[in-house]
């Protein structure tokens, strides 16, 4: 009896050691958040990165279950070289010790932590060290005045989160109401905006067609080969794509940037149509007119002023729902260019491959460099080609959906699959490629 007790234990601690992964050395099974900064350091970036450890296996009427947890981590890597700089274990998370990416700010990057030694905090972008926790952050008077809410793990991101056009940390307090914390001068201010759930998240970097930076309409047509379609026409220059997407700039620090200014005209835009309505309610001889038949003249002036009124509503719902304010934007370096994300061949092993196409002055367009990633996959689901528990037990349980682009320095970085890579905008030469 007791040699079978120890068979079963020595099992279940081997079982133990093969299928738990190091959360700091092996590789990623998944990646939820990514941010990018730029500054006197350098450019790193910043993942926030799930490790599977799967605890066991049952299997029944041809049907097998695996079930684990998640760790986290916290990575930082070089744009320059690729390496990784500096790597944080968050653990499991839960109610305990969640932890959330919110922004940048200078040479800071900002997170939220359900951990009470942490809680809203700094960290350096390089590093990853802890500048300032939610402590010493209250040592300002305006902080320390807030009863900050203590949501569940999941409902983090309803709670705390980050206004990229101001440069503002948004914050829930015990009783529901928002905040702007600004860390340039640490001030505090109660706000009516709403916390918007888009964050970091896997967004949409893929499409068939999205304005140029002249405003006209590039799409790429429904076909297995696409065919470039500019302002409504066939392009110039004989160019098709195999599956081809256009990569769009979902970058938030410049999203951000572009709403700021977008957000100042809306405003005047607001105040002179406002202006512009008062004073044709406020005269006399219109309102006489709706009260008796109007001449042409009269008609026309109470159109317009039904137009102004229509534009004026549009305009306040854009404030009331800023989610909803998206203009899709081509990810690219310099005007009249864009990239296009395409497949290889028609086959479950196809590789993806980047171009960077030019809109000469007649609008032909040409290709200004290709280049192909041989360890991407088009298809992310043909990315793994084993089965569910071989998978699982020796490598994880990965999930290769998650992408994410960005231009820094003249680079184009690309994260999809688990992996990164980065091409040179100007020669489209591969750079360097890891595994996350």
């Amino acid at each position: 009896m007791k040699k079978l007790y120890l068979f079963i234990l020595l099992l279940t601690l081997t079982l133990t050691s093969c299928f738990h992964k190091d959360v700091i050395n092996d590789r990623a099974d998944d990646i939820d958040a990514t941010l990018l900064y730029q500054g006197k350091e350098g450019a790193f970036i910043i993942c926030r990165e799930k490790i599977f450890q799967a605890t066991s296996k049952s299997s029944g009427q041809g049907i097998t279950k695996i079930s684990g947890y998640n760790d986290y981590r916290i990575s930082s890597y070089d744009v320059s070289t690729g390496k990784l700089s500096a790597r944080v274990n968050l653990k499991e998370g839960g109610d305990d010790g969640e932890c959330i990416l919110l922004g940048i700010t200078g040479d800071k990057v900002w997170l939220y932590s359900l951990n009470k030694d942490l809680g809203l905090h700094c960290r350096d972008p390089k590093t990853l060290d802890v500048i300032a926790n939610q402590q010493k952050l209250c040592d300002n008077a305006q902080l320390k005045a807030l009863s900050f809410a203590k949501p569940k793990w999941y409902d983090l991101p309803r709670c705390f989160s980050f206004d990229w056009a101001q440069g503002k940390i948004m914050l829930s307090d015990m009783q529901g109401y928002t905040y702007y914390y600004n860390p340039a001068n640490d001030s505090v201010q109660r706000t009516s905006d709403k916390i918007s759930v888009m964050s970091l998240f896997s967004k949409t970097y893929l499409e068939n067609s999205a304005p140029m930076s002249n405003g006209k309409t590039i799409y790429l047509s429904n076909e297995n080969r696409n065919v470039i379609e500019y302002a409504g026409i066939a392009a110039k220059g004989g160019l098709s794509f195999l599956s081809g997407k256009l990569i769009l700039d979902n970058d938030a620090a410049r999203a951000g940037a572009i709403k700021k200014e977008k957000d100042a005209k809306m405003r005047i835009e607001i105040k002179n149509l406002q202006d512009s309505i008062a004073a044709f309610n406020s005269d006399i001889r219109h309102v006489d007119a709706r009260k008796s038949a109007m001449t042409t003249d009269e008609m026309n002036t109470e159109f317009a002023n039904e137009q102004r009124q229509y534009r004026l509503d549009a305009d306040l719902r854009y404030f009331k729902y800023p989610e909803t304010a998206f203009d899709k934007r081509l990810l690219t370096d310099e005007p009249n260019t864009f990239l296009v994300f395409y497949s290889s061949d028609v086959s479950d092993t196809a590789h993806a491959i980047i171009s960077k196409i030019k809109m000469g002055a007649d609008t032909t367009f040409t290709e200004e460099w290709k280049c192909t990633l041989n360890n991407f996959c088009f298809d992310p689901d043909k990315a793994s080609k084993k089965g569910a528990f071989e998978t699982v037990f020796s490598k994880g349980d990965p999930n290769f959906g998650y992408q994410w682009f960005t231009i820094t320095n003249g680079n184009l970085v690309f994260i999809g699959q688990i992996q990164m890579a980065c091409i040179d905008m100007k020669t489209g030469k591969l750079l360097w490629t890891i595994n996350i």
